[in-house]
């Protein structure tokens, strides 16, 4: 009877564990549909598992092998819904059309409390911007001024009051912790407006502990990342005078993530991965000449490949040799030759593909420019990062592309973008004759820009 009631005991609390986090879903109008499910490690993010809906839109997930945290659910062409996982099984129904307008949850207080505060932040960040010019330029001795004050105050002190009651009230929940992240920043009405930026920049990191992993788990700190580089950020100013004040706000950033490993690991590759994309390449030198990492990284796999990364950035820097490559023009199938053997003062290296559409809209103007200058000034070399022969062909052919042009059809393996550490295009890197880096054009004006510096 004993050894029976064991038994029983012990299948009753297995079953209750292996309930947890069980999340039944219903989108409606996605039926028989696959829905991928992604989740948020820090470093990256993964799709890890796709399931297929039923008739009506339903699906079953057990999330039992994952840490709590931030996931998304993918569906569709571009919809997504964020949840919340922390040891708890719910339901929701939502629908395709607006996912989020829409998501109900049953039992699930973490995501109740997550999708509430999102809509009072949004709200109440809406207001705010209708205000801010406002109480920003508006005569402060008129009675307008005095109303409007007043509104944005108590704008402010509501989003504030209700925050601050979540986690009071809540400390033991997830949601908690990215509400406290999350939050918009208080604006000191005392402060000029004219200096609210610098007064943002001293305390903008105030409530952020950079030793807590929920930054990373809660996929918490791009926001925070993004938003303090945007107190920096100046439409006005010429590139090299904007990179140069983003260098301030990347060395406080990574200064202050430096005692966490995974932390500042993250950092570096958002950096690096971000400032690549947008053609800052000055900035992604400085990252790479600037900074190491830990001899005690906690993925020693994910900080070998960053190592290399960075000492790539550092071997591709200007005034330093670019890595001589062997090369067949694909589009003439003419014999293979170095990249030094081709006789050009200056050579472009532009990595693309042929799903690229920032690619494809440069390479008409880059042929304009190809077409104006010698073959014995300037050369350009393409190399594709394609992994299907058809779509390069086609759009190669309908690009009309005249310059040597190189394919072997291996993707990202291809052992140029591997040499050149590309992990983004398009990418161009100017060399002269003796292949020593002396530019990273972003664009084909600035291309032109050196290029008639150095044909003078």
């Amino acid at each position: 009877m004993k050894n029976l009631l064991f038994t029983v005991a012990l299948l009753i609390s297995l079953n209750s564990v292996s309930q947890k986090n069980i999340i039944n879903g219903k989108i409606e109008g996605y039926p028989e549909k696959y829905v991928y499910f992604m989740g948020f490690d820090g470093n990256q993010s993964n799709v890890f598992d796709s399931i297929r809906t039923d008739q009506m839109g339903g699906f079953r997930w057990n999330l039992n092998d994952e840490d709590p945290g931030l996931f998304r659910i993918i569906f569709g062409n571009d919809k997504f819904l964020d949840i919340i996982v922390n040891n708890e099984s719910f339901s929701f129904n939502t629908t395709y059309s607006y996912p989020k307008d829409d998501v109900k949850f049953s039992v699930s207080k973490e995501n109740s409390i997550f999708y509430d505060y999102l809509n009072k932040r949004n709200e109440n960040q809406f207001k705010l911007e209708l205000l801010t010019p406002l109480v920003a330029q508006y005569p402060q001795n008129e009675e307008f001024y005095k109303e409007a004050e007043k509104e944005y105050i108590q704008l402010q002190d509501n989003m504030k009051n209700y925050t601050n009651s979540v986690i009071e009230n809540n400390p033991d929940l997830l949601v908690s912790k990215f509400i406290h992240y999350d939050k918009p920043h208080q604006i000191d009405l005392s402060v000029p407006f004219s200096e609210q930026d610098e007064y943002l920049k001293k305390h903008y990191f105030d409530d952020l502990n950079f030793d807590d992993p929920v930054l990373l788990n809660l996929n918490v700190l791009p926001g925070k990342i993004i938003g303090y580089l945007s107190l920096y950020r100046d439409p006005s100013l010429a590139k090299v005078l904007q990179e140069e004040l983003f260098r301030q706000a990347v060395d406080s950033i990574l200064h202050k993530t430096m005692n966490n490993e995974e932390i500042y690991y993250f950092s570096l590759q958002y950096l690096i991965d971000g400032f690549q994309m947008y053609g800052f390449d000055n900035l992604v030198d400085h990252i790479g000449k600037t900074y190491t990492l830990d001899k005690t990284c906690v993925n020693e796999e994910r900080k070998s490949e960053l190592e290399k990364r960075m000492d790539n950035i550092r071997k591709l820097s200007a005034g330093n040799n670019a890595p001589d490559i062997k090369i067949i023009n694909t589009n003439e199938h003419s014999s293979p030759q170095w990249l030094s053997q081709i006789d050009s003062d200056y050579k472009l290296v532009l990595f693309w593909s042929s799903w690229c559409p920032h690619c494809k809209s440069i390479i008409p103007g880059l042929r304009d420019y190809y077409n104006q200058v010698p073959r014995e000034k300037f050369e350009i070399i393409s190399i594709s990062v394609d992994t299907s022969a058809t779509g390069y062909q086609k759009v190669s052919d309908e690009l009309s592309i005249p310059w040597i042009s190189f394919a072997d059809f291996k993707g990202w393996n291809t052992q140029a973008a591997i040499d050149y550490s590309i992990y983004a295009t398009p990418m161009m890197i100017l060399v002269d004759k003796d292949l020593k880096i002396i530019y990273k054009p972003s664009g084909i004006a600035e291309l032109k820009t050196k290029m008639e510096e150095f044909l003078q």
